[in-house]
């Protein structure tokens, strides 16, 4: 298309027709552009480039910065070095949002910039997102520095430093200063303040500092359905379920595929609730509440269903309200629920079983439970593979606690919930996800 427009603009006509329908072709979209634009230049051929390139940044609306980058750079190609200059300078003034270069021939573009202007905050800015995305990191890291000692205000540059800081280098302290400055340039960038709160969680602050930050930004929380999700998470930890409640059922949340602990989390809010109420019927309504899949949370319950973590509390219930017909029939379904490798399903199989006059059934559950506990203790991850050294060894711990806790060992039981906690605040949650997978292939 662009040939033929070619063709039309060397006899003399305008080419409207034909710059219309490329436009059409090329979606207005300046990464097109620049593919088009690409072939003609590693061909050497810089004018015919600059005539693709010069069409996108005559439409304002369309052009960005890149465009104007490599524009440019097709300017200097041709001789042009006072012209290319003055464009490099005019492409440093567009907004970086919404721009990603990740082309190796970005690397020429940008160099020739700085070579153009060694003072150039953008062109390093760009750089250091070309590298990154090559997994160059030090040379990504180096050009951001630059970026932001010559821009101070560029909160993306702040931004990416201090994700490489904390999934990189590790520095947390470094990636906090960077992401408190990007989020004060940007205070309402609901993923900066996303990261920052991640950066705090790395860093063990309490879970009431986090949960009051977050509070004050409010209006940019619940902008963004993952960094709510946190917020509710850290509401629940500190006990405020009813506020937590109110979030699960009157948000819509959009749901990727795979991001199922939403409905965990709805389920602990309401298992909190039930601890706090003070009859065994409340409790009841508390639990039944849990089982429930509200259609804003767009999480539908998947077959087979883990339910004995639920359904044997509710028994216990239910024989305190003198229901033994429902209580048995809980405790029927919860016996039954068997994972291929011991998981959180066997201890509550286990008080199934003793319910229900199996004790030695029982026991033998909670004895697989303890090896498998010791084995995941000894370092033995086989099966767990795809999970952390972290989450495994937490994992042993924390089936060490349950055995403890079945068998009326209180004092053992807490000292090993605290070392599981102690390596993963969230193993209970995690526990629990981990029998659900097993037992389904899925997250319930």
């Amino acid at each position: 298309m662009h040939e033929l427009y070619l063709a039309v603009k060397a006899r003399g006509q305008s080419g409207r027709a034909q710059e219309k329908a490329l436009a059409q072709v090329l979606l207005n979209d300046p990464h097109y552009y620049i593919e088009l634009a690409l072939h003609y230049l590693n061909a050497g051929l810089y004018e015919d480039a600059s005539e693709v390139l010069k069409q996108i940044e005559e439409n304002e609306q369309s052009r960005d910065a890149l465009t104007g980058y490599y524009y440019a750079f097709c300017q200097e190609g041709l001789g042009y070095s006072e012209e290319a200059a003055h464009l490099y300078g005019e492409a440093a003034q567009r907004p970086v949002d919404y721009c990603f270069p990740f082309r190796l021939e970005a690397i020429n573009v940008f160099q020739a910039a700085l070579d153009a202007n060694p003072e150039d905050a953008r062109a390093h800015y760009f750089l250091g997102l070309v590298y990154g995305g090559l997994g160059e990191v030090d040379n990504a890291v180096a050009h951001w520095q630059q970026a932001v000692q010559l821009e101070p205000g560029n909160a993306r540059a702040w931004r990416n430093l201090g994700l490489a800081h904390l999934n990189v280098s590790g520095d947390l302290g470094a990636a906090m200063r960077c992401y408190e400055k990007a989020f004060e340039l940007l205070p309402t960038d609901s993923r900066i303040l996303l990261e920052l709160d991640k950066v705090r969680q790395a860093r063990k602050e309490s879970t009431a500092g986090r949960l009051a930050f977050l509070r004050k930004h409010q209006e940019v929380v619940e902008s963004r359905d993952d960094l709510l999700t946190s917020m509710l998470d850290l509401m629940v930890r500190e006990g405020e379920y009813e506020e937590a409640l109110e979030h699960y059922l009157s948000h819509h949340f959009h749901n990727w595929e795979g991001g199922y602990s939403i409905h965990n989390a709805y389920m602990e809010a309401n298992l909190g609730m039930a601890r706090k109420a003070g009859t065994a019927a409340d409790k009841l309504d508390c639990y039944l509440r849990a089982c429930e899949y509200p259609p804003n949370l767009e999480f539908a319950p998947r077959e087979p269903n883990l339910r004995g973590f639920l359904y044997y509390p509710m028994a216990r219930l239910y024989q305190q309200l003198d229901d033994d017909h429902k209580a048995d029939s809980l405790l029927t379904v919860t016996a039954e629920e068997t994972t291929a490798k011991p998981t959180l399903a066997g201890y509550y199989q286990a008080l199934a079983l003793r319910e229900l006059g199996e004790g030695n059934e029982a026991d033998r559950v909670l004895r697989e439970l303890e090896r498998e506990g010791r084995r995941l203790l000894s370092g033995d991850r086989t099966g767990y593979e795809r999970q952390s050294i972290d989450l495994a060894q937490a994992l042993g711990h924390y089936y060490l606690s349950k055995v403890h806790e079945a068998n009326g060992r209180e004092r053992e039981a807490r000292r090993e919930l605290d070392r599981a906690t102690s390596r993963r605040p969230m193993i209970e949650r995690e526990a629990l996800i981990f029998a659900q997978v097993t037992y389904a292939g899925a997250h319930q």
